[in-house]
């Protein structure tokens, strides 16, 4: 996760960190898998509308339940639209 904080602030970009947790803690590993599957999806599908580059970085946790931490350049309107997804982030 290091390496890739210092790649974004080299490229200039505002980044974001994720933590999808909490309703996945309690599934079973495939479907937690899936549900962060599908956030790298549309992570995706929103940098390119925004013109970002579409780069992102995943670490898998399994302290306390499977969760990913992930870390991605984004822009306010591209975090408004996640958010209206439900899914949770903070800036870094």
């Amino acid at each position: 996760m290091s390496g890739a904080f210092h790649y974004f602030k080299r490229q200039g970009l505002t980044y974001w960190w994720a933590v999808l947790g909490d309703d996945l803690l309690d599934l079973p590993e495939v479907e937690a898998r899936e549900e962060v599957r599908k956030f790298t999806s549309s992570l995706v599908r929103e940098q390119k509308r925004q013109g970002i580059p579409q780069d992102w970085v995943r670490v898998w946790e399994t302290s306390g339940g499977l969760h990913a931490n992930v870390i991605f350049p984004a822009t306010p309107a591209l975090i408004a639209r996640l958010r209206r997804r439900d899914f949770w982030m903070a800036q870094s």
